[in-house]
């Protein structure tokens, strides 16, 4: 996929304006940095220790008053579009850091965009107001 080969290469802090053909506004995702940080999530606490959860914030920089959701038992191509309502931030948290055998999407149900790495905040501008889980597309480190 197109979108996969241009994430493969994010190094740094840098936006990429991706463009969908369904969508008039092109998100752009700006890495914030690597964060082991869960602080002020709620939502499903006890599976952070082990299972790989979305967090998203209203805010900018992950910052307290993040929501969490457990990746496992979403099921695969449906979009999360009913939580959050809209999100300026979101990173998966992998306490394990190891390889997940899926791929995350966000920005809008009618054109996502490829997370490219785990346990690191990401900005999203517009809002994003979906999510998905996806068995194609590569795997997320």
């Amino acid at each position: 996929m197109r979108f996969s080969i241009a994430f493969a290469s994010l190094l740094a802090v840098v936006p990429i304006a991706l463009a969908a053909p369904a969508v008039d506004v092109p998100f752009t995702l700006i890495e914030v940095g690597a964060s082991n940080s869960t602080s002020d999530a709620e939502g499903i606490i006890e599976a952070r220790q082990v299972n790989p959860t979305m967090l998203f914030y209203a805010g900018t920089g992950c910052a307290s008053g993040g929501y969490r959701y457990s990746l496992v038992d979403r099921p695969f191509g449906v979009c999360q579009s009913q939580i959050p309502p809209s999100y300026l931030s979101f990173k998966i948290d992998n306490p394990s850091g190891s390889y997940l055998p899926y791929t995350v999407w966000v920005g809008t149900c009618a054109a996502p965009i490829q997370v490219p790495h785990t346990n690191t905040c990401y900005n999203i501008n517009p809002a994003g107001t979906g999510w998905l889980r996806q068995s194609t597309g590569g795997g997320t480190f």
